[in-house]
């Protein structure tokens, strides 16, 4: 039996997966959520908490830093998360709330986690908006924090369902609104991303609503749908799908490549999976990362497991482009045309050619003009070897 109201979480899950609504809200499986989902909740809190907390005080000035810091900390615990390299992440992420905030003006925030409960599409939808500004006398703008690693494509955040089930209760729960202006805010990387809706868009939007309802009352198979998201899903230890996704399998395998109905669905599970296996890679990686920060090498499975740090350089266009026209009497438009976008070993090929007709001073001046313009980063990766004794 479907609950009274829907909620965007519960329309969503059923639009990503079938079979882990049914886990969820049917079978009442025991959730299992992981580190990323009680990482977000954690920060959601804090922000929500900070933000009630200034409004409480009635003036308009900064978010409290030390305040926050407590807040971080006391909710980090109240989550049971560790790994320090997290802790230290979310803190900044914190401190950079408060700062990008600026002063703050109590009377200008109208909604904290804001209750709405609403008709859609003649579907009772209950939800909570994480804040609601008023930007001018006819505007407000809703606000929906994102923890996210990943910030949305400008058509994704335009056609994103959470957002428009937002516009349609902000316009009801704040009617004296002529315009609504709605924004994800990527607490991670401190930036917005910001959209509307006509009254099309919200037509379709309760029109969608109301069959995907009717969808989740005649639904009987809740068939599992692999997706990127179910590294994150808690009910993935009770999903058979995924533990063979995991393990590699596919249900449809294209013999016939002439066939292109099973060339299209097999290409599908497998991107599908290798986003699956990727994202359990980094997963695992992250675990044993945090594992060798306590020692310089770990030997399982057979495997010697260390820490190494790649090395990327990165040559600005301009700078570069000069110093190597100049240096083989080249056409700076040539010259571009080789290197814009091309990584190191594409350069290192051009600077060869280069080579046979500089003299060796001026060879390696320009290598050490290169040099000193390029930019570098470091990052830490795991390489395994094979362990003393160990199976192959």
């Amino acid at each position: 039996m479907q609950p009274k109201f829907q909620s965007f979480t519960k329309l969503s899950r059923y639009e990503t997966c079938p079979r882990s609504f049914k886990l969820h809200y049917i079978d009442k499986a025991r959730p299992e959520p992981g580190v990323p989902l009680r990482f977000g909740k954690a920060l959601h809190e804090v922000c929500e908490r900070l933000m009630r907390m200034h409004i409480s005080v009635g003036r308009v000035g900064q978010l409290e830093a030390d305040i926050a810091t407590d807040l971080w900390s006391r909710t980090w615990s109240k989550h049971a998360l560790t790994d320090f390299a997290l802790f230290r992440e979310g803190l900044t992420i914190v401190e950079n709330f408060v700062r990008d905030a600026g002063l703050v003006d109590p009377l200008s925030i109208l909604a904290i986690e804001e209750k709405f409960e609403i008709s859609i599409g003649g579907v009772n939808v209950l939800g909570f908006i994480d804040r609601v500004d008023r930007i001018a006398d006819d505007a407000i703008e809703v606000i929906d924090y994102k923890s996210n690693r990943l910030m949305c494509s400008r058509a994704e955040l335009d056609h994103d369902l959470q957002l428009s089930i937002y516009c349609i209760a902000a316009r009801k729960l704040f009617p004296w609104a002529k315009r609504v202006k709605l924004t994800h805010h990527y607490l991670r990387y401190g930036k917005r991303m910001s959209t509307s809706r006509s009254v099309e868009d919200l037509r379709a939007v309760a029109l969608y609503v109301q069959t995907l309802d009717q969808q989740m009352q005649d639904e009987r198979e809740w068939k599992a749908q692999l997706n990127p998201n179910c590294q994150y899903c808690e009910h993935r230890g009770n999903c058979l799908e995924y533990q063979k996704a995991v393990a590699g399998n596919v249900e449809v395998v294209a013999s016939d490549s002439a066939d292109l109905e099973h060339v299209a669905r097999e290409r599908e599970q497998v991107a599908a999976l290798a986003k699956i296996h990727y994202a359990r890679k980094r997963e695992l990686d992250e675990i044993l990362k945090a594992a060798l920060t306590h020692s310089p090498a770990l030997e399982l499975a057979g495997k010697t497991f260390r820490i190494a740090h790649t090395t990327k350089r990165r040559y600005p266009i301009d700078l570069t482009v000069a110093a190597l026209a100049k240096a083989g009497s080249m056409d700076e438009g040539d010259v571009r045309s080789r290197v814009v976008g091309i990584e190191k070993p594409k350069l290192d090929a051009l600077l060869r050619k280069l080579k046979k007709n500089l003299v060796t001073a001026n060879y390696k001046l320009l290598k050490a003009e290169l040099e000193a313009n390029a930019d570098e980063s470091v990052s830490p990766r795991i390489y395994t070897t094979r362990a003393k004794g160990g199976a192959a």
